[in-house]
């Protein structure tokens, strides 16, 4: 009579090479499946890490410092009150992107 109950799994010196090594591999590709999934939603996480008060303080004071173009183009006009000055200044006067830099920082600050 057999000394095996037909519950218990036999040993694993008795089972074939094959399916041994089978078991091996497929436990390998199950541990580094979890690796990347944890490694990706970890990258995950940081890239959607909101920014914190003074982070965005200071960017905003590292944009504040930086020369401003258009706001300089802005402020050169004539000091003249004649139709003719008015004019000009209207005319050299570029306002189409002047809310192009409203949009890079709402990029920055993930507003």
């Amino acid at each position: 009579m057999d000394s095996q109950t037909p519950n218990q799994m036999p040993p694993m010196a008795s089972m074939p090479p094959q399916k041994c090594c089978s078991i091996k591999a497929v436990a390998i590709i199950v541990v580094i499946i979890i690796i990347v999934a944890l490694v990706y939603f970890w990258v995950i996480r940081e890239e959607e890490m909101p920014l914190t008060d003074l982070e965005k303080e200071a960017i905003l004071n590292q944009i504040q410092k930086q020369p401003d173009e258009i706001t300089t183009n802005l402020q050169k006009t004539s000091s003249s009150d004649e139709l003719n000055a008015i004019a000009d200044d209207l005319q050299n006067t570029e306002l189409d992107n002047l809310d192009k830099e409203l949009e890079d920082i709402e990029k920055e600050l993930n507003i």
